[in-house]
């Protein structure tokens, strides 16, 4: 429909935009359930929102995913602390023909300045693939598999990809990538093990050569973590970066079936936790479903050693790092401070949909969190990659008090993901703390589980109050019943010093090193805490030592 739309922040208006419903289950919600709908904008050219937008996507928070954009949001920043190029969110406000619309989630649209921002010049074809009935990747179809002899017109292309930058080219890039993926000798090799190392070699240099493995990896592992199983076909971006290699990359889109929810019913099984039986009789925890075929492109890949064991590699390094509770629960509880306010205003306006206050839901949020860890533990240890079952993964090593003083019980906690066993109540294994004291002997203190939940991976134990002065070296270890470990940090040890007044003034930030991991290029980890009673904006803080190499600028 056309509209004129007003930015009441810069105090703009632009006219003839079309605007359009975003999604099909959005629209659908809105016309059984009265619910509003998400909202697609496309600007005209030379009259572009600020400028050089083309389109702003609205993205519907309530309906039946009653948290106000929580799950959207997150998965955006999981993906972008993984390193995965991935749009902005923000929250804005809506009002439609004089009425209030409520609260809705901006999302970023990929373009040009997207590309800029990750580091692509935009001298390649970026695509946006859709939904569509037409041309060589009908909603059955993997996206890299079509049947030529029946679609070949550039026509049928355009229905499945539609070019989002240099639209004055045409499709001819994208459509001799894709036959070069689907020639002769790169099919039909489904999990080939047994096939020869000089045609594993052939298949694994053309894939080389054309898309950026390490890329489609880490994407499809950030979705197996966040069971993104949102139509994968059509819910993603490709871009040719032409200016460094000229090889293929993935974006992902459409993230608000995230975490739990989407037409596999994902959430249900997980929700049978202990009692739900083997994990692996339900095929939607398998990726292959990502793109409906018997031999997707991520299976493809995955027939190939070395692309297996990056894969595992990295959904654990994932489980370690960015998918750690410890960072998502305090960006959750920050999303739910963040937006508390327009969340009662807009319960006022969609009493049908309203729930608690929002940093109660983001709270109950929480326990998604932990169960989708779970899940995605036993996603990668159950595939069957043929050797590469993922170890134990320890996570989020610390003490509490951070910086003890000399009166101080001090508690000292590690998340594990571990399992023995196709049966999730099983498989909870031992998790020790080995540690030393002013660099005496070490010693060992098996720690105790902080919940009943199997899905709940806390483990803690508790020391008695050392003297001040006390050096204390700790790191922590695991092993399951299959005889596979974890030690946390991988090499070395933590270390805290117990002193008379751990405590800062109020208004200050403490920053501690928390870990120096020589395994990842002499990286050093650092805690950042705020310990005041106000809100303290880092952005655009920059943090070095005596090196000018070493900063880091917060973005």
């Amino acid at each position: 429909f056309p509209s004129t739309f007003i930015d009441l922040e810069e105090g703009a208006i632009y006219e003839d935009v079309e605007w359009k419903p975003r999604g099909w289950d959005n629209l659908n919600n809105a016309l059984l359930e009265g619910f509003r709908v998400g909202i697609s904008l496309q600007f005209r050219p030379g009259f572009y929102y600020k400028g050089n937008k083309r389109e702003i996507d609205l993205n519907n928070n309530r309906s039946r995913r009653n948290e106000a954009g929580i799950r959207t949001r997150l998965a955006h920043e999981v993906y972008r602390r993984a390193g995965v190029p991935v749009s902005r969110t923000r929250y804005v406000w809506v009002n439609q023909n004089g009425t209030e619309m409520g609260l809705f989630l901006d999302i970023e649209s990929p373009d040009n300045e997207w590309l800029a921002r990750w580091g692509r010049d935009g001298n390649g074809s970026l695509y946006k693939a859709r939904w569509s009935y037409r041309g060589p990747f009908f909603i059955q179809n993997d996206l890299l598999r079509g049947n030529e002899s029946v679609y070949d017109a550039l026509e049928d292309y355009e229905h499945c990809y539609l070019k989002k930058n240099r639209r004055d080219s045409n499709h001819s890039d994208l459509i001799t990538m894709i036959r070069g993926l689907n020639a002769p000798a790169l099919t039909g090799r489904v999990f080939a093990m047994e096939t020869n190392g000089s045609e594993i070699g052939e298949q694994k240099g053309f894939y080389d050569s054309q898309v950026d493995v390490p890329n489609i990896l880490k994407k499809y592992g950030v979705d197996s973590v966040l069971a993104n199983h949102d139509r994968g076909q059509q819910n993603h971006y490709l871009y040719q970066d032409v200016s460094r290699d000229g090889r293929w990359e993935t974006y992902p889109w459409d993230l608000d079936l995230t975490w739990d929810i989407g037409n596999r019913d994902l959430w249900n099984t997980l929700g049978q936790f202990p009692g739900g039986g083997p994990i692996t009789e339900d095929p939607a925890f398998t990726p292959d479903w990502w793109f409906y075929q018997a031999e997707p492109f991520f299976t493809r890949l995955m027939s190939i050693p070395e692309y297996r064991e990056e894969y595992v590699t990295g959904v654990r390094d994932q489980l370690r790092t960015v998918f750690s509770e410890r960072q998502l629960f305090r960006i959750v509880e920050q999303y739910g401070v963040d937006g508390q306010a327009a969340f009662e205003r807009d319960k006022v306006i969609w009493p049908q949909v309203s729930g608690g206050s929002l940093t109660s839901i983001a709270e109950g949020f929480k326990d998604r969190v932990k169960r989708a860890r779970q899940a995605a533990f036993w996603r990668a240890r159950n595939e069957d990659l043929d050797g590469y079952a993922i170890p134990p993964v320890l996570s989020d090593g610390r003490t509490d008090p951070m910086v003890p003083g000399p009166g101080n019980l001090i508690q000292f906690h590690v998340n594990s993901l571990s399992a023995g066993s196709s049966n999730l109540s099983e498989g909870i294994d031992t998790v020790t703390l080995r540690y030393r004291l002013n660099g005496g002997n070490p010693q060992s203190a098996v720690m105790f589980r902080a919940a009943l939940e199997t899905y709940d991976g806390d483990y803690r134990y508790f020391l008695a109050a050392q003297p001040e002065g006390t050096t204390i070296e700790y790191w922590f270890e695991t092993v399951d019943d299959l005889g596979l470990t974890d030690r946390l940090p991988a090499s070395g040890s933590f270390q805290t010093e117990v002193v008379t007044d751990p405590t800062p003034s109020a208004s200050q930030i403490t920053i501690s090193e928390i870990m120096y991991h020589s395994d990842l290029l002499g990286n050093e980890w650092i805690e950042i805490e705020n310990r005041s009673s106000r809100f303290v904006d880092i952005s655009e803080w920059s943090l070095g030592d005596s090196s000018p190499e070493h900063r880091f600028e917060f973005p």
